[in-house]
C-alpha cells in the first residue's frame, strides 16, 4: 500500500510539473511588440484568453495579436506547436509566427520553408480541407491548422 501511495504522488507531481504556466502580462505584451512591432499594446480578455490589441502611436487600432496557448492545445506528432497569430482590425489573418514546437526539426523546417503557414493570410475562418499539408509532416501541419483554429474561435468569443 505504501509504494501505491509514493506512485500516485509521483505521477501527480509529474503532471503538475507539466502544466504549461500562464504567461504574464508583461511577458505577453513584450512578444507581441517583438512580434509586431507597434506603438502601443493592451490586453483584452475573452471568453478563453487574452489577446493583445495593437495601436498606433495615434492610438488607432491595427489589429490583435494572439497566442494559441491562451485557448488550449493542440498536440502534433510530439506536442502543442506555440503559434503566435497576428490579426487585421477585422479579424483576417495578418501573418503566423511559429514561437515554438516540439515537433522534429527537420519537419518543422520544411513546413517553414514550404511557406505553408503564408497559406492563412486574409481569412477570417478556416476550413481543414483549404490547406496543402506539406508530404511526410501530414501531422505537423493538421494540428497548426487545428490551433489556428482554435485562436480564432477563441478571439471572436466576447467576454
Amino acid at each position: 500500500m505504501r509504494y501505491f501511495i509514493i506512485i500516485i504522488f509521483l505521477l501527480a507531481s509529474v503532471y503538475l510539473t507539466a502544466l504549461p504556466k500562464p504567461i504574464e502580462d508583461a511577458d505577453y505584451i513584450a512578444l507581441a511588440k517583438e512580434k509586431t512591432e507597434v506603438a502601443e499594446i493592451s490586453l483584452k480578455k475573452t471568453v478563453s484568453g487574452r489577446i493583445a490589441e495593437l495601436h498606433d502611436k495615434n492610438n488607432k487600432l491595427t489589429g490583435y495579436y494572439a497566442l494559441s496557448r491562451e485557448f488550449g492545445k493542440v498536440n502534433g506528432y510530439n506536442g502543442p506547436t506555440k503559434l503566435g497569430v497576428l490579426l487585421a482590425p477585422d479579424m483576417s489573418i495578418s501573418r503566423i509566427d511559429m514561437i515554438s514546437s516540439p515537433d522534429t526539426k527537420s519537419f518543422v523546417n520544411r513546413i517553414l520553408k514550404a511557406n505553408f503557414l503564408d497559406q492563412f493570410k486574409g481569412k477570417k475562418c478556416i476550413n481543414d480541407k483549404d490547406f496543402k499539408t506539406i508530404t511526410a509532416a501530414t501531422i505537423t501541419c493538421d494540428a497548426w491548422i487545428k490551433t489556428v483554429q482554435m485562436v480564432l474561435e477563441g478571439v471572436k468569443e466576447e467576454e
